[in-house]
């Protein structure tokens, strides 16, 4: 038997998918939700740690902002798993934790100053990518599976990472704009 999907989008017809693709595309949804989950929490601590040792006023006002985005963000995907009937479950992301365990070597490696600053900002812009990837994932599963609710919170969220890659972005010219400046 087939499972009718409706899209979000007016002018297109619903989806049929068969009930094993259904309950395949869920099997993946909440799996890349439980790492989604453990990611923001690594990354809000990895948050902590940069604000920590940065040196630029700019910069750290970015990561407080993105400390706060990422807090919120963890609120949102503890709701979608109520949303979907589950309880919240982390699952430990791989590539995540490897990408902010040598990003945390990295900063600390970096002498204190503008080196560190740029660093972090590399490292960030890493992170926001990845994320940025899967939560353009998420939105698809999603969507494909009719959970208007769950696409409703990706939507948004998938804006807010690639606006902090922008502000990210605006950041990192300004600490080579001044360093320029003071040579």
């Amino acid at each position: 038997m087939d499972t009718i999907i409706h899209t979000d989008q007016e002018d297109k017809e619903p989806v049929k998918l068969p009930d094993e693709a259904v309950l395949l595309l869920g099997k993946h949804l909440e799996r890349e939700l439980a790492e989604a989950l453990w990611a923001e929490k690594a990354f809000s601590s990895t948050l902590d740690q940069f604000l920590s040792v940065a040196n630029d006023a700019a910069l750290k006002d970015e990561l407080a902002h993105s400390k706060r985005v990422v807090e919120q963000l963890i609120v949102d995907l503890n709701s979608i798993f109520h949303v979907l009937g589950e309880a919240p479950a982390e699952r430990r992301c791989e590539a995540m934790r490897t990408h902010l365990q040598a990003g945390g070597e990295a900063v600390n490696a970096a002498a204190a100053g503008f080196d560190r600053d740029i660093v972090i900002t590399v490292v960030l812009q890493k992170s926001l990518h990845y994320n940025i990837g899967v939560f353009l994932t998420l939105l698809m599963l999603s969507e494909k599976l009719g959970l208007t609710g769950a696409a409703a919170t990706f939507r948004p969220t998938l804006e807010d990472k690639r606006t902090a890659s922008v502000r990210l972005q605006k950041v990192s010219e300004t600490l080579v704009a001044n360093m320029e400046h003071d040579a």
